[in-house]
């Protein structure tokens, strides 16, 4: 398993943002699917983090509701004996609101880390036993980038990426069926900027997508530029390569940063 996620991590040179093409959500889960098997490796620390979120996400709107409450007693009548009691509830809720909060960070993300961890290894492991046809053929920067950035990009999305959906799809349901029953209107008026915001995200990923797959490619050509000047700087001090090669990172961006406003 890790040896065939592994090699579909170390594939040919990067295609252009412009050439990118448009995935299905099949092809999406089919490709992620090996990655998303590591995180099974910890299945139930998973588990026990994923449960900590709607938990958290109730106690958000049990503190909301409290606080509710109170205005509407405040309101109502002058009487304010019930605040001592009220503040103690709220210091109680939100301590352990926080300690939920903390520990769905603790296993989600430490376990994303644990991944991260394991798969830069198998990836070392894999470029290691390439043949030098690759790495010669390869760029370094290219194979640093995603080394680094590519794997740190797909434990964002399979580790806290995972939890933040998970947290919104617990807390707008729920406080929308709340709402619902203190203010039917208000939920609809709610309601407009959430549906703005899903056609926005709809506009805005494929360029999104482009624009990432550009910075990556910069990041690559800047890395390997680097990785040449310093592992032949004796060649470049006694050619006197310096002025020269000092502006080679310069002119790797720039076309990606003009393509960034095209895109």
């Amino acid at each position: 398993m890790g040896r065939a996620a592994t090699t579909r991590a170390v594939p040919s040179p990067r295609r252009s943002g412009h050439a990118a093409v448009r995935v299905s959500l099949a092809g999406i889960v089919s490709r992620l699917w090996p990655f998303f098997r590591r995180f099974l490796r910890y299945r139930w620390t998973l588990l026990a983090g994923f449960l900590t979120v709607p938990i958290g996400a109730g106690l958000d709107i049990w503190l909301t509701l409290l606080i509710g409450d109170a205005l509407n007693r405040l309101r109502g009548a002058g009487d304010t004996e019930f605040l001592r009691a009220l503040f103690a509830s709220l210091i109680a809720i939100a301590f352990v609101r926080g300690v939920f909060r903390f520990l769905q960070r603790w296993l989600i993300v430490g376990v994303s880390r644990e991944v991260e961890r394991d798969l830069k290894q198998d990836l070392f492991d894999k470029l290691t036993r390439l043949p030098f046809a690759y790495h010669n053929r390869a760029k370094s920067g290219d194979v640093v980038s995603r080394v680094t950035s590519d794997v740190e990009n797909l434990r964002m999305f399979l580790g806290p990426g995972l939890m933040y959906v998970l947290g919104a799809l617990t807390l707008v349901p729920a406080s929308a069926f709340v709402l619902v029953k203190l203010a039917p209107t208000l939920t609809l008026w709610m309601l407009v900027p959430i549906l703005a915001m899903i056609v926005g995200m709809r506009l805005l990923v494929p360029r999104l997508h482009r624009v990432s797959n550009l910075v990556q490619e910069s990041l690559a050509e800047i890395s390997h530029v680097a990785q040449e000047s310093f592992a032949g700087v004796r060649v470049v001090k006694v050619d006197r390569q310096a002025p020269f090669l000092s502006k080679r990172p310069e002119q790797a961006g720039p076309p990606s940063r003009q393509a960034l406003k095209t895109s």
